[in-house]
């Protein structure tokens, strides 16, 4: 006889994360850290110039309606990193590690801003600052890119050559690709990661309520060369068979341990991947294994742009 029961399984408050938007705020979270680990960050001090010219190091003056003029300026690339103690050992066995936390200079002189978004690569002020002022920063930014579908409930818009600091647009407000504001930009090479309505459920063991899923979410990879469209392509792809702990991001909400505040400063830069999911001190869930991976390509309309979808069916196991 089938059990009788009054409330759904595997939920207990309507508004925690489920199994899909957990896997997507997990799997970010994994993907950075991740790509840490393999060396894949530009550490950034002045002066660092780009391939044609400009200074990766410079940052450009910000006209935002929600803070007072002169008051916010940020980098070229957005996506500073803010984790510690990565220790990605190069080819030749010396352990690196990315510039974290920022220091930032005016005029050549080190500055107290009032807090660095880091997600944003924006230094905000307290005071204006005279646009005669130079603003440098000492940064390491993230080679790839990883956001959330829905991450914003907004507009988001692809930006093209955000490496060419050389172009003459980085430095005006009002025209250009720098103009649209951060929050609005994405920079490639970058993954987008998207839980699908496609998953199959199975009881896992007599006795009980427990679930084994195989939960689908896609990847989508968007690039502006070839390279590099082939090379996160294949890292992903190569995942298939591995397992990771997953953390609840619920308690970590609740506990307040997230890395970074609303304003995207450091709150606690130990709190990596690692760290959310140690089984002592962090907030351990369920595992997670990729049972497979698919790729398949994506026609563009637009010859500059390389896409790839990458499907990793995550095999994960519900307790009741």
């Amino acid at each position: 006889m089938p059990t009788e029961r009054e409330s759904f399984k595997q939920v207990t408050n309507f508004g925690d994360s489920a199994l899909m938007n957990k896997l997507e705020y997990n799997l970010k979270t994994w993907f950075d850290w991740a790509f840490l680990r393999c060396g894949a960050w530009t550490n950034v001090s002045p002066p660092l110039p780009g391939a044609y010219g400009g200074d990766f190091s410079v940052l450009r003056r910000v006209e935002d309606r929600s803070f007072t003029d002169g008051t916010v300026y940020e980098t070229a690339r957005k996506d500073w990193v803010w984790e510690t103690n990565v220790d990605y050992v190069d080819v030749n066995s010396t352990t690196q590690n990315p510039t974290s936390p920022a220091s930032v200079f005016v005029n050549g002189v080190l500055a107290t801003p009032e807090y660095i978004n880091y997600p944003q690569g924006r230094v905000v002020f307290s005071d204006p600052l005279s646009t005669s002022d130079v603003v440098t920063a000492t940064y390491s930014y993230r080679n790839v890119q990883v956001y959330i579908a829905d991450q914003a409930p907004w507009w988001n818009e692809l930006q093209y050559r955000s490496f060419r600091v050389d172009d003459s647009h980085f430095q005006q407000l009002d025209n250009g690709s720098w103009a649209i504001g951060t929050n609005h930009r994405v920079q490639m090479p970058c993954i987008v990661i998207e839980s699908v309505p496609r998953a199959i459920s199975r009881g896992y063991q007599l006795g009980d309520g427990a679930a084994w899923v195989e939960q689908d979410v896609l990847c989508h990879v968007l690039a502006e060369t070839r390279f590099d469209r082939n090379n996160i392509t294949d890292i992903l792809r190569g995942q298939f068979d591995t397992s990771i702990w997953l953390f609840d991001n619920d308690e970590v909400a609740n506990a307040g341990a997230y890395p970074l505040d609303y304003r995207g400063e450091i709150v606690d830069s130990s709190k990596t991947f690692p760290a959310l999911i140690d089984k002592d001190t962090g907030y351990r869930w369920e595992t997670c294994r990729f049972m497979r991976t698919q790729v398949s390509e994506v026609e563009a309309i637009n010859s500059r742009l390389y896409e790839g979808v990458v499907r990793l069916t995550c095999e994960v196991v519900l307790n009741d």
